[in-house]
């Protein structure tokens, strides 16, 4: 329910401020080219998984 969602958008919210601040928002809008550049759920919780992936 709403903790769910809530959860969701705190882990969000986490991982856009990892990867911003390990590269820069430039390179994070790497996330909006490709739907194949959409982090996994396991990436939201280590975002630097998802650096590795995508950049």
């Amino acid at each position: 329910g709403l903790d769910a969602k809530m959860a969701q958008y705190r882990d969000g919210a986490h991982f856009v401020r990892s990867v911003v601040d390990k590269v820069g928002m430039t390179e994070f809008n790497a996330v909006w080219e490709s739907a194949d550049n959409l982090p996994s759920k396991a990436e939201l919780a280590d975002p630097d998984a998802w650096v590795t992936r995508v950049l």
